[in-house]
């Protein structure tokens, strides 16, 4: 278990290793032509050793095999592959001693006093994709058992779930685990939804169950039909249906902030429930919404267990720094609470990162290495379009928003598309001028991508800066048996970790 001034000296040295890159973190894609991106940012020496689009494509491989590239290749690009290297050394994945996996996890809960089933769990298999699937299954796992953390006899924490969203945790928990469950979420819609998939999936809870324990017992389940999903018998009306389904979850509808009190809306919604804990979750919490969570728990004395997954960075609010490019008009104006830095420790040194760089700390450099998969064509395009946008209408550089383009099959398609979307008007410019365009700065289209994968390289390390300073917040408020867990594979999930703290 780290400790506190473990934590400061780890994130000392992130801060360290991250400060003279600042500008490359910071800067946009869509300014990478026309402010001149790689010559600007890229460190000397590797543009002295990638000069030519040979070099680019060889470095492109060295990228995505730099752990197997022959000794010829390191030579050539002996700078490139420090460069990763040194960058890989600030990353989650090499600094193992700040956060532990589920399975060591599960070892420290019987000892904190959480009763860890060994019995095993089901892979149940419901209306989700595959990702999701992964997410809900071990989040509820962890949730479950930490729902027993110092309970007597068969007593369990109730949960709160904050950010429920369609309620796939939720529901999970209330069928398979049997627990009170009450999901918040800001959207109406949701948590109308979140109802409505409710009930669906208690109607085929016991074929979903039956046909897991099948493939368990190496069984070859039937083809899956509608039969299949009864629960056997006379199907329940769907009036009885979400009666059951409520009967242990129930949904509000309520924006979150550390000013909400959670268990008075718990009380709300349960009123003779007389809870002798809480347990307050949350599955991939957006922006300050993570932060908030925190705040509450360690500010509510009647939260007992929390196990929170974050997400959106770039939609953080920070306390330091006011974002000016492609502001979030309509979140700052709903959020009063900053939400990066969380930790005294940074707030001390009034630390910031930026929205750019938080956008930057959102993207998965795990699935990109796993897929070798390059950025999409619309991002040369957007370059290109502000290059147009600089020349015609400098007033509106680096506050045109265009979003994405699926449609587009080409660059002319692109700005026509993007002037229909936006206050852009280039309709005096003709195709043949755009394809122009498009030939002159074509050199970029390869280059582009790889100055790309070299800032992702910054991305885990931005990531893990913001996991770590919301640990040390958790320990700074005086709960040490708080953790940063890895829940999910990475490449799979992006965001695959837990905060996971226990008051004593």
């Amino acid at each position: 278990m780290i400790s506190t001034i473990g934590l400061q000296g780890t994130l000392d040295g992130i801060i360290k290793y991250l400060n003279p890159f600042s500008p490359l973190i910071s800067c946009h894609m869509v300014n990478y032509i026309t402010d001149g991106h790689w010559k600007t940012f890229i460190p000397q020496n590797i543009q002295n050793e990638i000069g030519t689009e040979e070099n680019i494509a060889e470095a492109l491989d060295v990228y995505w095999n730099h752990d197997s590239v022959s000794q010829e290749e390191l030579s050539k690009f002996s700078n490139f592959v420090q460069f990763i290297e040194e960058g890989r050394k600030f990353s989650y994945d090499s600094l193992t001693h700040t956060w532990i996996d589920a399975v060591r996890f599960r070892d420290i809960m019987n000892v904190v006093g959480c009763s860890v089933d060994s019995a095993g769990y089901l892979k149940i298999k419901e209306f989700m994709s595959p990702k999701k699937n992964h997410e809900v299954e071990e989040t509820a796992k962890l949730v479950s058992t930490l729902c027993t953390f110092r309970m007597q006899n068969d007593d369990r924490l109730v949960i709160i779930e904050a950010g429920d969203g369609k309620g796939y945790l939720s529901s999970r928990l209330s069928l398979e685990y049997k627990l009170k469950v009450l999901g918040i979420d800001s959207s109406p819609t949701n948590t109308e939804n979140a109802i409505k998939r409710s009930a669906r999936l208690e109607k085929a809870w016991n074929g979903l169950t039956k046909r897991a324990e099948d493939i368990e017992n190496g069984i070859v389940p039937p083809r899956k039909g509608r039969r299949n999903y009864k629960s056997g018998g006379q199907s329940p009306s769907q009036s009885q249906v979400c009666h059951l389904a409520m009967e242990n979850y129930k949904t509000s509808t309520h924006y979150i902030t550390p000013q909400t009190d959670f268990v008075k809306l718990f009380d709300q919604h349960f009123p003779h429930e007389n809870p002798t804990g809480f347990c307050l979750s949350g599955l991939h919490t957006c922006g300050n919404l993570a932060s908030s969570c925190l705040r509450i728990f360690t500010e509510n004395k009647d939260l007992n267990v929390l196990c929170n997954v974050g997400c959106c960075y770039h939609l953080l609010g920070e306390e330091f720094c006011v974002d000016e490019f492609f502001e979030n008009r309509r979140v700052r104006e709903i959020e009063i609470d900053s939400g990066f830095p969380m930790s005294n420790y940074l707030r001390n040194q009034e630390f910031k990162l930026g929205r750019n760089a938080r956008m930057l700390g959102s993207q998965s450099i795990h699935r990109t290495k796993q897929e070798k998969d390059l950025p999409q064509i619309s991002l040369f395009y957007r370059a290109l379009l502000e290059t147009l946008i600089a020349d015609k209408y400098p007033e509106y550089k680096n506050r045109i928003q265009v979003g994405r383009s699926k449609r587009t099959t080409n660059f002319v398609d692109y700005v026509r598309v993007a002037c229909k979307k936006g206050e852009l008007n280039f309709d005096s410019i003709t195709d043949d001028e755009l394809l122009t365009l498009e030939k002159s700065l074509d050199h970029h289209r390869l280059q582009i991508n790889l100055f790309y994968l070299v800032r992702m390289t910054f991305a885990p390390v931005i990531e893990t800066l913001i996991l770590l300073d919301r640990l040390l917040y958790v320990k700074e408020n005086d709960i040490s048996n708080s953790f940063l867990v890895k829940l999910f594979d990475p490449v799979v999930s992006p965001r695959c970790f837990a905060i996971v703290a226990m008051k004593t």
